[in-house]
C-alpha cells in the first residue's frame, strides 16, 4: 500500500484560486399551475346504416353491358370509365336488393 501524503494546510492557504468565469445560464421558463380539465371525450360514433344480411351478388357481365351503356349514352365522348363501372354495379344492386 502506498503512503499517504500529508496535507499542508499551509501551502493550501496560498493557493489563490482560480478567476471566476462568467457561466452561461440556461433560461428557466415559469412552472405551469396545474389546471383542472375534464377528461377527454372520444367522439360518439356514426350511426351505421342498415346494410343487407346478405350482400347482393351482381352478374359481371350485366355490369360492363350497363357500364358501356353509360358510355354510349354519353355519345361516346371520353369519360371515367371506373366511375361508369361503380354506377353500373350500384344500380343493379340496388335494383336486386328491392326484388
Amino acid at each position: 500500500m502506498a503512503p499517504r501524503k500529508k496535507s499542508n494546510p499551509e501551502a493550501e492557504a496560498n493557493v489563490t484560486a482560480p478567476a471566476s468565469t462568467p457561466v452561461a445560464t440556461k433560461a428557466v421558463k415559469p412552472a405551469r399551475t396545474a389546471v383542472a380539465t375534464a377528461p377527454k371525450r372520444h367522439k360518439k360514433a356514426t350511426p351505421v346504416t342498415e346494410t343487407p344480411a346478405t350482400p347482393v351478388t351482381v352478374d359481371l357481365n350485366e355490369v360492363a353491358n350497363l357500364a358501356y351503356s353509360y358510355y354510349v349514352d354519353r355519345g361516346y365522348e371520353p369519360g371515367d370509365p371506373v366511375a361508369d363501372w361503380f354506377r353500373a354495379e350500384n344500380e343493379l344492386r340496388s335494383r336486386l336488393a328491392v326484388n
